[in-house]
């Protein structure tokens, strides 16, 4: 018995190729055909895909991990409203989960922008960062190791 618990903490990271297998290297998700990177899973939410990377002995063992969500926005957020309700709403629900403020970036896309907000916890390797698209229907948020 002992010998299968370790079995199969030891096949975790491949539960991705496993997954791949099965499924393919891309999902079709709020109309956007989306890759699928190597060694990832997915697990579907109400209104998100999350894509997994974990490894050996993951969740019992603390190591190098990868998160990319993807959130489903029914609702486009555009103008004042995307401006100013993102930054506070993003850097408040960080802190709950004890992250801090590393940097803010805006990028292109397409023909709208981007807000890319990313943090760190004080003595630690993980990271998150959260990004929006103005008037997006798609929102990737990642979490894991640097």
């Amino acid at each position: 018995m002992l010998g299968g618990y370790f079995a199969a903490l030891a096949s975790v990271p491949f539960l991705g190729y496993g997954w791949q297998f099965l499924h393919g290297s891309s999902i079709v998700f709020a109309g956007w055909r989306i890759p699928v990177p190597a060694g990832f899973y997915m697990t579907e939410g109400e209104r998100s895909r999350t894509l997994w990377r974990l490894s050996i002995g993951m969740p019992i063992r603390k190591g190098p991990y990868g998160q990319i969500t993807l959130f489903h926005q029914s609702k486009p957020v555009s103008g004042r409203e995307f401006d100013r309700d993102l930054e506070a709403g993003f850097v408040r629900a960080a802190q709950i989960e004890g992250y801090a403020l590393s940097a803010k970036r805006e990028l292109r896309v397409a023909d709208t922008r981007a807000v890319c907000f990313e943090f760190t916890r004080f003595g630690e390797q993980d990271c998150a960062v959260r990004c929006a698209v103005e008037n997006g229907a798609v929102w990737p948020w990642y979490t894991g190791t640097q």
